[in-house]
């Protein structure tokens, strides 16, 4: 990590603290840090693994996913997932691209680290009509009304979704043509985005 001068004020390699199996090509693929005062945590696409650091240490405290420190009360594992998110309901939202399943889904969770369970508290995978899978990229934001901003930008989707999870319906959609794919989406505030408004034509 680095502050806004460019010092590196921290460092946390995987090289360190984890053995490295020596006959796999791509043995880790991290896509997701979050930050706070005495942990980190992280998301490793590749292993469908999220973990909690130590930040003092660099040690792992826990890993989450299957075959981690954790049970799962309901729903399958999340594999190969993207862009975990603590909504401030202390719920950890998670875009479940569904390696090996074939369909891709957003999936909520409570987690009791006293109890080591993780409880599936929400699913949506948009069933017949938005239904899709995404191998890689994607993510989900939990919008201050309550929405959820899903991002599927795999070229094979290609779309933004704003789904409220109370009756799962879809209250916006944007779909890409092809080739455009993308990583993630977010919402921009347009108050935020100059003066210039949207749409308005350049010279």
């Amino acid at each position: 990590g680095r502050d806004r001068d460019g010092a590196e004020r921290y460092r946390w390699s995987t090289w360190d603290h984890w053995e490295v199996p020596p006959d796999e090509a791509e043995w880790t693929h991290l896509n997701w840090v979050d930050l706070r005062d005495d942990v980190f945590y992280l998301s490793d696409q590749r292993s469908s693994t999220i973990w909690k650091i130590d930040r003092a240490t660099g040690e792992p405290i826990w890993s989450m996913g299957a075959g981690g420190d954790f049970t799962l009360v309901r729903g399958p594992w999340f594999a190969g997932q993207h862009a975990p998110e603590w909504a401030p309901d202390g719920r950890l939202w998670v875009y479940d691209n569904g390696r090996g399943r074939g369909a891709s889904r957003i999936v909520a969770y409570v987690v009791d680290e006293d109890a080591r369970t993780v409880t599936e508290d929400f699913s949506w995978d948009g069933g017949a009509e938005w239904g899709w899978y995404a191998g890689y990229w994607g993510d989900v934001d939990v919008l201050p009304g309550g929405n959820l901003l899903i991002g599927a930008g795999h070229p094979a989707a290609r779309r933004v979704l704003e789904v409220d999870p109370l009756t799962g319906d879809v209250v916006a959609a944007l779909a890409l043509p092809p080739p455009f794919a993308f990583y993630r989406a977010s919402r921009v505030d347009p108050a935020r985005c100059g003066s210039r408004a949207v749409g308005e034509a350049t010279d």
